[in-house]
């Protein structure tokens, strides 16, 4: 179950990166959650950087001067 809810974010936030234009980590956590208050949105800002990262490792997204895009 923890992986299946962990594929669905990722996917979900590869899908944000790949629409429009490049987006920093606070963007794309902005687009996924709307309505998150002061510190749940840091968590889910840290949630996103992560995901981010493993993209990067696994050569799906780059980034330039902050922002993320599709590779």
């Amino acid at each position: 179950e923890l992986k299946a809810h962990h594929g669905k974010r990722q996917a979900a936030i590869l899908e944000i990166v790949r629409s429009g234009e490049p987006k920093t980590v606070y963007e794309v956590a902005r687009t996924l959650w709307t309505r998150l208050p002061g510190y749940h949105l840091t968590l889910a800002t840290a949630e996103v950087n992560a995901h981010l990262e493993k993209a990067m490792d696994d050569g799906l997204v780059r980034v330039d001067e902050g922002r993320f895009r599709a590779a």
